[in-house]
């Protein structure tokens, strides 16, 4: 018996098998369609605990490379626009990477202050990309 039906906004049915009810017998037939994109191994040494690695992906990556690059000046949101830092932040501390948020007052006028972002480890990016 297959099962075919429309998959919900932003899946994409896997048209290449029949698809069969699972065994809580919903039917199994979508597929999550995303870029394939390759992790990056970073080594995190916290000085006087353990040290540790973590594979990070997309902007994730990204944003942990600006933090490194940046040292002890830090990254805002302003200096990079339109991209989410506070939420890219938030998943590193889930990882267990120690980032702090140091706040400053603006200087545009307006009043008000924004966090700096600052890596209170040491880390290295491992050369290469996981698979």
């Amino acid at each position: 018996m297959t099962i075919k039906g429309n998959a919900p906004r932003g899946w994409q049915a896997d048209a290449t098998r029949d698809c069969l009810p699972d065994r809580a017998g919903t039917p199994n037939i979508v597929q999550l369609t995303r870029s394939r994109q390759k992790a990056t191994a970073f080594f995190i040494s916290l000085g006087n605990g353990p040290a540790f690695t973590i594979s990070a992906k997309g902007r994730i990556a990204w944003c942990l490379a600006q933090l490194i690059e940046a040292g002890p000046t830090g990254i805002t949101a302003a200096d990079h626009p339109g991209t989410r830092i506070a939420a890219y932040v938030h998943r590193l501390r889930q990882f267990g990477v120690p980032v702090t948020t140091r706040y400053e007052a603006n200087h545009d006028g307006w009043g008000g202050h924004h966090g700096v972002y600052q890596l209170s480890a040491t880390v290295l990016r491992i050369e290469g990309d996981l698979p």
